[in-house]
This record gives structure tokens, sequence and C-alpha cells, in this order.
């Protein structure tokens, strides 16, 4: 119960410094869809916060876990079998509902949320692909089960960012 716990703690603060960062690099590039003289926008950071408590607290996890469980050890070939495994779900499945998840907390329709994802879900899969299947490579070998979460929280930090400009960028 308590990794849980620590899990959805870590990522409610993960999920809500990856939106905080997101807004201020759309307010500094122009690109941010709030007009009003706020600086930051606190109802998405909240929504952020639900999201990452949900997904680094329960469903991330698991999806490690479950890799781990059904090829355990460092070797060579697990450690890639257990990279293609999180990635085929979490960069593809995973990345969907979150942004899913953004748009609709950010008031868009669904099937607007649907269309516009779909249409630059190629874009998010090839950035994830620059980014996951690598550091899934160093954590299975290098790192400790016990000190994955951790240290998976600083990539998740970038790649919550990310997602959370991507998820706001045609949401109207």
């Amino acid at each position: 119960v308590a990794p849980t716990r620590a899990n959805m703690l870590s990522g409610a603060a993960i999920f809500a410094v990856g939106d905080l960062l997101a807004q201020q690099i759309e307010r500094r590039s122009g690109t941010s869809r709030s007009a009003d003289a706020n600086p930051v926008c606190v109802q998405r950071i909240a929504s952020s916060a639900s999201l990452g408590s949900v997904w680094n607290g329960m469903c991330s996890p698991q999806v490690y876990r479950f890799a781990e469980s059904v090829l355990p050890g460092k070797a060579m070939r697990s450690i890639l079998l257990k990279t293609a495994m999180t990635v085929g779900f979490l960069s593809t499945c995973g990345n969907y509902c979150n942004l899913l998840a953004r748009k609709l907390l950010a008031g868009e329709q669904v099937a607007a949320a649907v269309a516009a994802i779909n249409e630059g879900m190629g874009e998010v899969v090839a950035a994830d692909l620059k980014v996951w299947p690598v550091w899934d490579i160093v954590q299975f070998a290098c790192v400790p089960p016990t000190y994955r979460p951790v240290l998976t929280a600083v990539v998740c930090c970038g790649w919550s960012t990310y997602i959370s400009m991507v998820a706001m960028r045609d949401v109207r």
C-alpha cells in the first residue's frame, strides 16, 4: 500500500510540475491559449495532478511490474523484451489515454479530442520512441527495482511537460 501511495503523490507532483513548466513555455513562446493576466491556469495544473496521481500511482507501475514479473533478470534478451512490452503499451495506449484525459479535463468535446489525438498521435509516438526505450533499457539493466520509480520520475517530468503542451495545443 505504501508504494502505491508514494507513487500517487509523486505522480501528482510530477504531472503538476510538468504542466506548470508547459504553461510557462507556452506563455513565453506565445502559444498560450490563456488570454488573461493570470500567469498559470490552476485548474489545468490540478487536472494534471489528478491524472498523474492515477497514472503514476496505479497504471504505469503495473505495466513495469508486469514486465519484470514475466521477464525477470538482466539478460539482454530479457531487458529488450521488457522494453518492448512497456513501450508497446505505454507509448501507444498510455499516451493516447493521457492525451484524451487531459483534453477532456480541459473541457474539449469527446469527438474533437479524439480527432485531434488521432491526427497527432504519430508525432507523439515518434517523440516517445526517442525517450522511453533508451530509459527503459538503462533502468532495466542498471537500476534496482526499488529506485526505478524515483529515477523514472525525473524522466517523466520532462515527458509530462511535452504531453501537456501537445494536449493543449488545439484545445478551444
